[in-house]
Parts: structure tokens; sequence; C-alpha cells
């Protein structure tokens, strides 16, 4: 359940505030201290046609089939999605400040993180997509 207890135990959020409308929870403003990433809700009623076509992006990108069968499990008992727009202030270090947040929110919530048209695990680890790639090259 996303609330105070987890947010204050992450310590990255300096403050957060929720977003309503309609008297209905949509998303959460955190603050940091280089910024803030507005979080938004995905709509229950959109929730099962984004899971099946997250599943089906990636069958077409994942190349190793144990993956395949531990992404499609986790992305089975997916419960909500979250969509991120970050705001930061210019600073030589605001590539890692931002990933340090989002994979301390993600490792929180015991999710899976899909940025730059990779999915990462809680635990950080590339599991398809680009990042997998220059892993495995580098």
């Amino acid at each position: 359940m996303l609330g105070s207890r987890l947010f204050d135990s992450i310590e990255l959020i300096k403050s957060y505030t929720g977003i309503s409308s309609g008297g209905a929870a949509t998303g959460v403003i955190f603050k940091t201290k280089w910024g803030a990433v507005t979080t938004n809700f995905m709509p229950q009623e959109q929730l099962g046609m984004h899971i099946n076509g997250f599943k089906e992006y990636v069958k077409g990108i994942t190349n190793n089939p144990d993956t395949l069968k531990y992404l499609i499990a986790r992305i089975d008992h997916v419960r909500m999605c979250l969509g991120c727009v970050i705001e930061h202030e210019e600073n030589e270090n605001k590539d890692e400040d931002v990933h340090e947040f989002l994979f301390s929110l993600n490792q929180c919530l015991n999710g899976l993180l899909f940025m730059y048209d990779s999915v990462f695990d809680y635990s950080g680890e590339a599991l398809c997509g680009p990042c997998v790639e220059d892993i495995e090259e580098g």
C-alpha cells in the first residue's frame, strides 16, 4: 500500500503531497533535494490493457526464456502502474540523482521499472531491453 509509512522509509524523499480528483487519489508529488517527481496512478480500468501490451513488449525484446517466464509472472501480479514526471535542478549528477530515486522507490515497491526502453527488477537488475545489451557488451 502506498502511504506515509512507505514514503517515510525512503530517505531520498524530503516531503510528499497527495494528488486527488473528485475525492480519489490520482498520484503523489515527491520533493527531493534536487527537484520533484510527480507520480500519476494509472486508472484501474486502463490497467488490464496496459499490462497486456507490456507483456507483448517484453516478449519481443527478451532473449532469455527463463527471464521471459520470470517477467511474465511478475507482470501478471502487477496491481498498480505509476507514471513519473521528473523535474530537477541542473547539476552534474542529475542522472545519478534521478536514477537513485527511481531505483529506491522501485525497490521499496517490489516493482518493475520501465526506463530507457528496458525493464529493471526491484533489485536494479536490467532484465530486458537495450540496457541488458549494454551490460553484456560492456
